[in-house]
């Protein structure tokens, strides 16, 4: 049980991202997560050798040496999650667990000397636990207030090896009971919360704080606040954009606050995300000169180079679809002619389509066409032939955005372990709305 309640916070990575994006799981989830964690975690507990005891009584001397006890009948069905609405509490019960373990034993009275071996057995223990979800310095935590074992002497049989007198078996077994409850109930109730505690948020605050998207940028997240329960679901934030990784401040504007929860959908993970991360990976690509284009290309009869950049980053905005409005300009010579040379200004409507696969968020332009375009020359140039092969330009500028920028997508937080199913996705006014299953394979 050092690593019990990983269940409880691990979780919450899988959800992002504050005001940029939000996310609300359904209590099926975290049950789905423990059955399949607690094979996990009561491997890594299933054994524990208790101190040795030293004690005269009725003079007898008893030394009770190599107590091992390993922890047996463990299921994860066993384990009861209470989520406590309005908190950061969620609370844990697990009860029927058994335990086997042996003992050495020797002890003296007058001139009798004996030793034996003991086989000891524990069923019917419990424990119950209760955590509480934090955030620290931007990276979720958790604090156990306290684990409670629940172990009665009754609970304790022991069968002795070895021929003595029955005073002796009586006296011994029923001192080794207590020696047994006394210590278990001590080692685990003393020591497990701090244990889970440190190791579970030892693994947390060792998450990255980036995840690199390509050569230049990176998304960068936090959790901001603790998670928060309401009534069939926990609820958290995360606040996250995408930055050039030589500049990781956040972009100069405040993000739209989303949803909570969706009632209508009965998928176990919710994401709500504004656009707020969208522009800030606009922001940030035309930081870092990605949205520039330069090309060579045979065209209407007339050899054509061309280099476009954006003046300025994109206009974005989710308005039951994706709509981008990029500003550029470009430079152009034709017929490898420098007399053939002008510059134009253009604005662009850009619709796109996106899915996501595997918690990355893929996207491809579908529409795009000039919304006005301006040019300028030393010398008057017909540039109507230009004009009419601008689509054939957009058309290649489209497949270049698409290769090398949309088929690589943006990742989403992950953990190991888990996956996605069951993938919808709407896009309402100012957000998009993404619901799925998880599956866990750990």
């Amino acid at each position: 049980m050092n690593k019990f309640l990983v269940l409880l916070l691990v979780i919450p990575i899988a959800m992002c991202l504050k005001a940029s994006l939000k996310n609300a799981l359904r209590n099926q989830v975290i049950i789905d997560f423990k059955n399949a964690i607690v094979p996990i975690i009561s491997k890594q507990v299933e054994h524990m050798k208790l101190p040795d005891v030293h004690s005269s009584h009725s003079g007898f001397k008893i030394d009770v040496t190599n107590i091992n006890i390993n922890i047996n009948a463990f299921h994860p069905n066993q384990i009861a999650i209470v989520f406590v609405p309005n908190t950061s509490m969620i609370k844990f019960a697990g009860t029927n667990f058994g335990m086997k373990g042996a003992a050495h034993i020797h002890a003296k009275y007058l001139f009798i000397s004996k030793s034996f071996n003991a086989d000891v057995t524990i069923s019917g223990a419990g424990f119950s636990c209760d955590m509480t979800l934090l955030s620290n310095a931007g990276k979720p935590n958790i604090a156990v207030a306290h684990v409670t074992i629940h172990l009665e002497a009754k609970h304790v049989s022991i069968h002795l090896h070895g021929d003595i007198i029955v005073k002796i078996i009586e006296f011994v077994a029923n001192m080794l009971k207590g020696h047994i409850v006394s210590t278990v109930v001590k080692e685990l109730s003393g020591k497990l919360p701090g244990l889970i505690t440190s190791e579970v948020n030892k693994k947390l605050n060792g998450l990255p704080s980036d995840i690199s998207i390509g050569n230049n940028l990176a998304i960068r997240y936090g959790f901001p606040y603790a998670p928060f329960v309401k009534s069939d679901y926990l609820f958290t934030g995360i606040t996250a954009y995408i930055h050039p990784k030589n500049n990781p401040n956040p972009p100069p504007y405040e993000p739209v606050d989303t949803p909570e929860f969706d009632p209508a959908v009965p998928k176990g993970i919710q994401f709500f995300f504004t656009d707020y991360i969208v522009k800030s990976s606009l922001d940030s690509g035309f930081a870092v000169g990605l949205l520039a284009i330069a090309l060579e290309k045979d065209m209407l009869g007339h050899h054509v180079k061309m280099a476009c950049k954006a003046t300025k980053a994109p206009a974005f905005q989710f308005v039951n679809a994706i709509d981008v409005v990029v500003a550029a300009v470009c430079d152009v010579i034709y017929d490898n002619n420098n007399a053939n040379h002008f510059t134009f200004t253009a604005e662009l409507h850009v619709n796109m389509k996106e899915y996501i696969k595997q918690a990355v968020v893929f996207f491809s332009i579908t529409v795009v066409q000039i919304l006005k375009m301006e040019y300028k020359s030393d010398k008057p140039i017909d540039i109507e032939w230009f004009k009419n092969g601008i689509n054939t330009v957009l058309d290649v500028v489209k497949e270049i955005v698409n290769s090398e920028l949309g088929a690589k997508g943006i990742p989403l937080p992950v953990i190991p372990g888990i996956d996605y199913t069951d993938i919808v996705q709407y896009i309402k006014a100012g957000y998009m709305e993404i619901c799925m299953t998880p599956v866990f394979h750990f």
